[in-house]
């Protein structure tokens, strides 16, 4: 979790994700990285895909906030994947579980974070090529690229139609935002515009907290909320 003093562990990070900071390590595939970044086959998830994202909730937060604060691991990478397809529910995509390089080698307690098992990706076909939407490193790849740099050993494939036609979908509503809870976000924001600076995806989340906050009508719902507490405890 992202705090004052960057990552707690030994591994001390400064606006660098853990999955950027260990290919950093092995100078072949950095290199491989950024020349991925440099010719386009490596990006951030494109703006259709954020723009539905603005349009999803998850509890007490938008799904762009959810996604991209906390680090992904064992615990919420299952919630991301599922948030992740509504936003692509209109493409031809797949899930797939497996061991990559990064859930094989990165030794999570020298970062500080909760440990990744195993890894969750979509793949999504878009004209001609097929990309990587990758929960752990968030990044989106050109799936030829992601399979040289994560080597990845496929457990299991969960075709697109079978996730949408699931019984279940639907049993949850993502596009409302519930205030059930939202005592809880109003001691997390603060927190997490202090640390903006030193976030690995500030650019995508400086301003979605600024344009959640709006969405949400936060410091109305804020004095709300604190004067039905009072009421409450005044009862």
């Amino acid at each position: 979790m992202i705090n004052e003093k960057g990552l707690y562990g030994t591994i001390k990070l400064n606006g660098e994700s853990v999955f950027v900071h260990n290919l950093s390590q092995d100078k072949e595939k950095y290199l491989k990285f950024l020349n991925g970044l440099k010719s386009g086959k490596i990006t951030n998830f494109d703006q259709t895909t954020l723009t539905r994202l603005r349009k999803l909730y998850y509890g007490f937060y938008s799904a762009i906030i959810y996604l991209y604060y906390e680090p992904t691991d064992f615990n919420n990478i299952g919630n991301k994947v599922e948030l992740l397809t509504h936003a692509l529910e209109d493409k031809k995509f797949q899930i797939v579980h497996g061991s990559v390089d990064s859930t094989r080698n990165i030794k999570f307690f020298m970062y500080g974070v909760q440990h990744l098992d195993y890894n969750s990706w979509i793949e999504v076909e878009e004209g001609t090529t097929t990309w990587v939407y990758d929960l752990f490193s968030l990044l989106k790849f050109e799936k030829s690229l992601y399979y040289e740099l994560e080597h990845p050993t496929v457990s299991k494939i969960i075709p697109g139609d079978a996730v949408l036609n699931h019984p279940g979908r639907d049993n949850e509503d993502f596009s409302t935002f519930h205030d059930g809870f939202v005592e809880l976000l109003f001691k997390q924001m603060p927190m997490m515009e202090k640390n903006m600076d030193k976030h690995p995806f500030k650019d995508i989340l400086a301003p979605e907290l600024t344009r959640f906050k709006t969405d949400i009508n936060y410091e109305d719902l804020k004095l709300r909320i604190n004067e039905e507490n009072k009421k409450f405890i005044s009862k």
